[in-house]
């Protein structure tokens, strides 16, 4: 039973491999082109938190300074 499931999957997996080979579908391209925009994604959140934390800071500063400026 399990020497039988197993051949089916490389059946399966043949045919899929078949199909988008036809259909000019490269699975690995696709894989690179995943990985590098969540990298991308990843760095765009990291720079946008660091520019958040930069604008609260120089929001603190100028508000201190126009406090002490009264």
């Amino acid at each position: 039973m399990q020497k039988r499931s197993q051949e089916e999957k490389q059946r399966r997996d043949a045919f899929e491999a078949k199909e988008n080979a036809a259909k000019g579908i490269d699975i690995d391209l696709i894989k690179e082109w995943i990985h590098h925009n969540t990298e991308g994604m990843l760095k765009h959140q990291e720079l946008k938190e660091y520019r958040d934390k930069q604008v609260a800071q120089k929001d603190k500063v100028e508000s201190e300074m126009l406090e002490e400026g009264d």
